[in-house]
């Protein structure tokens, strides 16, 4: 009797040991690096009015923010005959996360048409971002997986501006939710995964309207910002 249950018990043992290895069938743990390209367009509109006339000015200007992103990510996933379900969690964090523009502004009189200038500053930053994505795919031959992921990231962006070389910066603090669609490549070696992966920020759009001095008058100033981003990562992780 206690030979069978010792039989049983290597068997149940031994069953269990080959699934918990099974690739891409458990839970993970591991980090990514990659690059990430990101467009980030401001719109501002100034008005300020004075004895002469009321001043009126805007701008439309488009910048591209180059870095490198770091972070760590997790999940879960089953192989289930070679169709991959999963859900993934990710912190991240880039060097491309602050764009800092200068400009000149030019405010029109609107009685008088006489054109006067002023330096406008702009900022954007994007805090530590966390994500959540459930991953679908195909594996192949095995030890090869193919997804897709339809992924969402969350952060805390700041938009911020200064006009006249105010030593005042105006900020705004907004948290946005944004859509983040992905495709990648895994490969299993024994209980360590490598992956390549691309993804596309779809964005998220950010305003704020602020009263401020703008040419030695009081005027009112809106700011708003739209981002969109490239991101291509690889990574390591390990199956438990």
């Amino acid at each position: 009797m206690n030979k069978t249950k010792l039989l049983a018990f290597s068997i149940l043992m031994g069953t269990t040991a080959s699934y918990a290895t099974t690739p891409f069938n458990g839970f993970y743990l591991g980090a990514q690096i990659g690059y990430t390209q990101r467009a980030i367009k401001t719109d501002l509109d100034a008005t300020a009015n004075s004895t002469s006339g009321t001043l009126n000015g805007t701008y439309a200007h488009r910048k591209r923010s180059n870095g490198i992103l770091y972070g760590i990510m997790g999940g879960y996933g089953r192989n289930i005959n070679g169709v991959y379900l999963g859900l993934e969690a990710s912190l991240q964090d880039d060097t491309a996360s602050r764009a800092h523009q200068s400009h000149t502004l030019s405010l029109t009189n609107s009685k008088t048409g006489a054109v006067s200038q002023a330096t406008v500053q702009t900022r954007y930053e994007r805090s530590l971002v966390f994500g959540l994505a459930p991953r679908i795919g195909a594996v192949l031959g095995k030890d090869h997986l193919v997804y897709v992921k339809v992924g969402f990231e969350t952060s805390r962006d700041y938009m911020s501006h200064k006009v006249d070389g105010s030593n005042a910066w105006h900020s705004k603090k907004h948290r946005k939710t944004v859509f983040v669609p992905g495709i990648g490549y895994e490969k299993a070696f024994g209980n360590i995964l490598v992956r390549g992966e691309y993804g596309y920020n779809c964005g998220a759009n950010l305003s704020d309207t602020r009263t401020e001095s703008i040419a030695g008058t009081t005027g009112s100033v809106v700011q708003k910002a739209k981002y969109q981003a490239h991101e291509f990562k690889v990574g390591i992780s390990y199956q438990f």
